[in-house]
């Protein structure tokens, strides 16, 4: 047993008959189809084997986790395409101008994304965070030349050219308007 503050990762050994058969398992339950003489674990949660990459104990899409690059917290790049955290390619994605804008935000050449939602109406030329005061963050508001999100969403009615986050003087609370 292969034990880390991560995840536990057992090899069982099974006798069928005179053969002797591996296993590897993820927590209780068995990673399907990963390889016990090659499967290691490499980050938080991932494993990887001779084929591929493992979340959890769930196969992924992603051949070699060493290739793969951070792009802020929440995405990887192995230079062909973006993933989010749990290696879903965002399929819309340009990968040579995608990046990490604050926070949960992201944005390339053409769209902007919060966490891995793709935020329809966002205009990624003009699009920024809405982070203003002591109290830190942008607690998932964004505008553009003509919207205020809050995380993938538009806020109806909002006015992009006055909306902000106010801090007060206790600095321990926050509010956001626009005029």
């Amino acid at each position: 047993m292969l034990s880390t503050s991560s995840c536990v990762i057992l090899f069982v050994q099974q006798r069928v008959g005179i053969n002797v058969k591996h296993k590897v398992f993820f927590r209780d339950k068995e990673v399907p189809g990963a390889d016990p003489a090659t499967f290691k674990e490499v980050d938080f949660y991932i494993g990887q084997d001779k084929h591929r990459a493992y979340n959890k104990g769930i196969p992924t899409q992603i051949k070699d986790y060493s290739k793969l690059t951070e792009v802020g917290s929440l995405m990887y790049s192995d230079g062909t395409n973006i993933y989010d955290s749990h290696f879903n390619i965002l399929p819309e994605a340009d990968v040579a101008t995608f990046e990490h804008i604050s926070d949960n935000w992201y944005k390339d050449k053409s769209y902007v994304w919060w966490s891995s939602q793709l935020v329809a109406g966002a205009n990624p030329k003009t699009f920024q965070p809405v982070s203003e005061g002591g109290f830190g963050g942008d607690f998932n508001y964004g505008k553009d030349d003509k919207h205020v999100f809050w995380n993938d969403s538009i806020i109806q009615g909002a006015d992009p050219g006055s909306f902000e986050k106010m801090t007060f003087p206790d600095g321990d609370s926050w509010t956001v308007f626009d005029r």
